[in-house]
């Protein structure tokens, strides 16, 4: 005996899950996810697990084949909005994404003259013949607001497991983005933008904008604390709701942020080239003997030039006792592998050259240079160029290490093995350190206090970040931070 289809009486063809009955095509078409409560299973569902491609196509083409067409026919957008748009943007993917923005702020957000939205007015004349589908990702759409997401894990080609920072108590979701997936981005990138919630997993807006590492804490807490204002303290999800009537500010903010921290990092970084010219006389043996008998001095063949002898002046021997004073981040104990380099020096014709990366080098070596060569030098000229400053004013990025090592010109499993090492050793030391952000305690000392976890989360879940980023900068292997996660119990973050 056929089976009637419980919403029309109509003979059913379609196994329904969510009914355990069969129903019609027509009802499964017009009635699921809004009428029925469909099961992310079922093949006939295009908003579940068994129907991505389906709905990827659907939403993918949305835009050129329903917004554009709709706000084409009631000159929604002009083309002087377009072409202004154009205008403002420095390419052609900067203007795609003002252009999609702007065709979602007037569709769903700005109000006409009778005080609804397009999307409200769209609706109320029933949606002009859209499909069933079409619609519910229109209404979905209509709902998406801005916010900031963080990835935590890949969980197949088309998702990731994400979390929404203002909105917390939603917890871990599923985003379906098979490009950010192929992308391989590192665990817990972080990147604004809006976000449309679906039954079972949620879809980003194409104008999505990752957070550099620098300045992503310090953006979420400035929306955090913007938020905090009138009218938008008001809202369910205040902080949306201030980056929704504050889009444009809240997306040049990281830009920023990014520019002022630059530049306090260059007004205070001591980054300067400093040479002192000496006149060693015929002085020349006998300062070679004292340099070839110290530790703190190794001839560098493939950096001397014609009638030159170049050496890096190590931070050894006599010379280590700059450690005690160099900035935590470049120095390098007793117990390091790595050593640092204090300057060089050059010695052609009478004339000896010393140079240096930062004052406070330099003040040092010039001292030492009189320990160790005495009166068999003389003064001749000193020269200071405060790079920083030049950086600054000209704009252009830092790049600049402490040491020199020429990373390409090193073998790829040499370079794995040296990285690596380094890291095991920086990490075994940083497990026992105080760290300002743990109120002074060590991460294993804060793993066993409840009211200092989630800042210890929060730490890791940067060094993690940062260990992959680099990783994948260099097309490299991570270094494996499971041992440590193990150490200090945070087992959700392997």
């Amino acid at each position: 005996m056929k089976q009637k289809c419980p919403h029309c009486g109509k003979t059913g063809k379609r196994n329904c899950p969510a009914l355990g009955t069969v129903i019609c095509s027509q009802c499964c078409g017009t009635k699921r996810i809004s009428e029925i409560t469909c099961s992310p299973e079922c093949e006939s569902n295009t908003f579940g697990m068994e129907a991505i491609e389906k709905f990827r196509e659907i939403d993918n083409n949305l835009f050129d084949d329903v917004l554009e067409p709709y706000c084409n026919k009631h000159n929604i957008v002009t083309a002087s909005e377009i072409n202004n748009l154009r205008r403002e943007s420095v390419d052609e993917t900067d203007f795609s994404n003002k252009a999609h923005l702007h065709f979602q702020m007037r569709m769903f957000h700005e109000k006409q003259d009778n005080g609804k939205t397009v999307f409200e007015n769209w609706k109320d004349n029933g949606f002009d013949g859209l499909t069933h589908d079409q619609q519910l990702i229109l209404e979905c759409k209509s709902k998406a607001m801005p916010t900031v997401i963080e990835f935590q894990q890949t969980i197949d080609d088309n998702f990731i497991e994400c979390i929404d920072l203002f909105d917390e108590r939603r917890g871990k979701f599923l985003l379906l983005d098979p490009a950010i997936v192929e992308a391989d981005m590192p665990r817990f990138t972080r990147v604004i933008s809006w976000l449309e919630h679906y039954p079972v997993f949620v879809r980003l807006e194409t104008h999505s904008q990752v957070l550099p590492d620098t300045c992503s804490h310090e953006y979420v807490d400035i929306i955090k604390q913007s938020a905090k204002a009138k009218p938008y303290c008001d809202a369910e999800f205040s902080e949306k709701q201030y980056m929704l009537e504050n889009f444009k500010e809240v997306s040049q903010l990281p830009v920023e942020i990014c520019k002022r921290q630059r530049h306090e990092m260059l007004s205070s970084i001591d980054l300067k080239t400093c040479i002192a010219v000496y006149d060693m006389g015929k002085n020349r043996k006998k300062i070679l003997k004292i340099i070839s008998s110290l530790p703190d001095f190794s001839e560098n063949l493939d950096m001397a030039g014609t009638g030159e002898q170049y050496f890096d002046w190590l931070r050894l021997g006599k010379s280590k006792a700059i450690e005690n004073d160099m900035p935590e981040a470049f120095r390098h104990d007793n117990n390091s592998e790595h050593i640092g380099i204090l300057g060089n020096i050059i010695l052609k014709g009478n004339s000896l050259l010393l140079e240096t990366r930062s004052e406070q080098k330099f003040e040092f070596a010039r001292q030492m240079a009189q320990e160790y060569f005495g009166d068999m030098i003389t003064l001749e000229k000193e020269a200071v160029q405060d790079i920083a400053k030049e950086l600054e004013k000209e704009d252009h990025a830092l790049d600049y290490a402490d040491n020199d090592l020429d990373n390409e010109e090193i073998p790829p499993e040499i370079y794995q093995e040296v990285m690596h090492k380094f890291m095991d050793e920086h990490y075994h030391k940083f497990i026992d350190e105080s760290i300002p952000l743990l109120d002074g305690h060590t991460p294993r000392k804060a793993a066993k206090m409840p009211v200092l976890r989630p800042k210890l989360l929060n730490l890791m879940k940067e060094h993690i970040h940062n260990n992959e980023s680099l990783a994948r900068d260099k097309d490299k292997e991570p270094y494996d931070l499971s041992w440590m996660l193990d150490e200090l119990g945070l087992e959700e973050l392997k």
